[in-house]
């Protein structure tokens, strides 16, 4: 009867960091959807369409912000789950 106690306060003290762990997979798997998208949108401008430096500022930022945000992320979910 102990052992049940204390495996379910083990359990209850432990789902705050897997539901933060899942929760920090989903956002790094849509900020690395994103940058892909972004990504595809620079080669489809400079070397497709071969288009003037204009159409490449915001494909080019987005996909920059979102790669600093996934990084940012990662070192903060990687602290976090290492306390």
């Amino acid at each position: 009867m102990n052992i049940d106690r204390r495996l379910f306060q083990l359990l209850k003290e432990e789902r705050t960091p897997f539901i933060f762990s899942i929760i920090a997979g989903i956002l790094a798997a849509t900020m690395l959807v994103a940058q892909a998208y972004y990504l595809s949108q620079i080669i489809d401008s400079a070397f497709i369409q071969k288009s003037g430096m204009e159409r490449l500022f915001l494909p080019l930022g987005l996909f920059a912000l979102f790669s600093i945000f996934r990084m940012a992320f990662n070192w903060f979910s990687h602290t976090e789950a290492n306390r």
